[in-house]
């Protein structure tokens, strides 16, 4: 059934889209960058484990078309990643291991409408192993969390997770260990611990967020018991892994997300490396792991393409999760394809710390307080709450709703 708004966000929205035009004249364009296909993997040696990843896929079903000179490439969406993940698994399914960093099906019109369902439906079919939770995997509160747990065919991970009872909540583990054929791996996951001042408390209501650094130190012995290579699989941040990494001996990688970096070439911190693929499915880490078979200890952590950029050209989207994508687009595009305003000249938003988009935004909502009688003054806005920019033109739902 279409989605009915609340009043209120009607009357904002509309405050927004008066600005729209006064603000647009005064922008420039400030082209995007493309990237071009990546490059098909080679063989995986016979004393090598992978493991693939993504982090903060923000329901990211969707490939974006991406302009190169007089031609063009399709980049990331949920499709194309099942595509990249069958072939590079191909190599050694049995010795390939694939991770999810959290923030996974929040962002997107798409995905919200159905509240992540279709994402875990995709993840199940590109069998998954694992998910730590992120902080916008709350978001929907949890008892949609617990039924999005029941659908999964692989486990989400929060090790310092408690309910009110001072228990694991039911739909989450604290560590798994995943047979790679060469050597066991444990998988520690650990969700946000700042979650509750980012989280809205009604979604988060009776749970308690442990620090990191105290959390590992309790399970990295047990798990280090029953597997040869430890991962932490996290939705804290670069900087907060790193501190983990040099607070906890022990750790072989850490994994993780929350941060939207993609880093091209791994933090090491002592015999921790750290990654983290990005966001918005337009990479697919890879690491590659060199284990000694008389030990089944790692003894080198590399790979020759860290993150493969998730570009059309080399591999085919996987036809079952591109049938999700097709499903999910047609339902929402009676709503999404709207279109509800114009602006004359691209609306810059994600770069920067003062973007027009930004101003705007704050615009609006001063504009909307002063209309409820409250007599602001000021708006403020938080910069990492603008997700997209504005193109020259017409401006639809969908845009405005990836805003």
């Amino acid at each position: 059934m279409p989605t009915r708004w609340p009043r209120r966000s009607a009357r904002l929205l509309g405050a927004l889209l008066s600005a729209v035009v006064l603000l647009a004249a005064c922008t420039q364009a400030q082209p995007a960058p493309s990237q071009p296909p990546g490059r098909t993997a080679q063989a995986l040696a016979a004393d090598r484990i992978q493991i693939l990843h993504t982090n903060d896929i923000h329901g990211k079903l969707e490939a974006t078309s991406v302009s190169s000179g007089s031609s063009g490439f399709e980049q990331g969406g949920m499709a194309l990643v099942a595509g990249w993940i069958a072939q590079v698994r191909s190599r050694a399914p049995e010795r390939t291991l694939v991770l999810d960093g959290g923030d996974t099906w929040q962002g997107t019109f798409t995905s919200n409408q159905n509240r992540g369902e279709a994402i875990v439906k995709a993840m199940n079919l590109m069998r998954y192993d694992a998910q730590a939770l992120g902080n916008h995997d709350f978001d929907w509160g949890q008892d949609v969390l617990a039924q999005r747990a029941k659908e999964a065919s692989f486990p989400f991970l929060a090790a310092n997770l408690r309910d009110a009872s001072g228990a694991l909540p039911p739909y989450v583990k604290p560590w798994i260990v995943k047979d790679a054929g060469l050597a066991k791996v444990g998988i520690i996951g650990l969700t946000n611990p700042r979650s509750p001042s980012i989280v809205k408390a009604s979604s988060i209501a009776g749970l308690t967020f442990l620090p990191a650094v105290e959390t590992v130190k309790r399970y990295i012995a047990e798990v280090r018991a029953q597997a040869d290579i430890v991962v932490v699989l996290t939705h804290i941040g670069v900087d907060e892994d790193t501190e983990l990494a040099q607070a906890v001996p022990g750790i072989d990688l850490i994994i993780g997300g929350h941060t939207h970096l993609a880093l091209r070439t791994p933090r090491t911190i002592g015999t921790t490396r750290i990654y983290q693929a990005g966001a918005y499915t337009e990479n697919l880490g890879r690491v590659e792991i060199t284990v000694d078979r008389a030990t089944r200890k790692p003894t080198a952590i590399a790979g020759a393409d860290v993150l493969i950029p998730v570009t059309s050209g080399v591999v085919r989207p996987d036809p079952e999760v591109a049938t999700i994508v097709a499903q999910r687009r047609a339902e929402g595009l009676a709503i999404t394809s709207r279109v509800i305003g114009r602006t004359v000249s691209p609306l810059e938003g994600v770069r920067g710390t003062e973007v027009p988009l930004g101003n705007l935004i704050a615009d609006a909502l001063l504009d909307y307080g002063r209309k409820q009688g409250w007599q602001s003054d000021v708006a403020f806005y938080n910069q990492a709450g603008v997700r997209a920019s504005l193109p020259a033109g017409e401006i639809t739902f969908g845009a405005l709703y990836q805003v």
